[in-house]
């Protein structure tokens, strides 16, 4: 996958969060719409974190409760 692709993430339950740390961590540039706001809030503020069998990550990302907040384009949703 091309490194300069704009992802988005739908959701941020359990699997959403973990994927969205680990493709950042990566270096991809991936944004997450979670349709609940104070969790988008949480996430944009404070960051996910994960532990697991690659360790601690905490990631703070660009989180949007809402299409219309989306900045643009993406080339890859999911």
């Amino acid at each position: 996958m091309n490194m300069k692709m704009k992802i988005l993430l739908v959701g941020s339950g359990a699997i959403g969060s973990c994927i969205a740390v680990l493709v950042k961590e990566a270096g991809y540039d991936i944004d997450v719409l979670e349709l609940k706001s104070e969790f988008a809030d949480i996430i944009r503020d404070k960051g996910i974190h994960l532990t697991g069998a690659k360790g601690e990550h905490t990631m703070k990302l660009n989180a949007f409760s809402s299409v219309d907040e989306l900045p643009g384009k993406y080339d890859v949703c999911f």
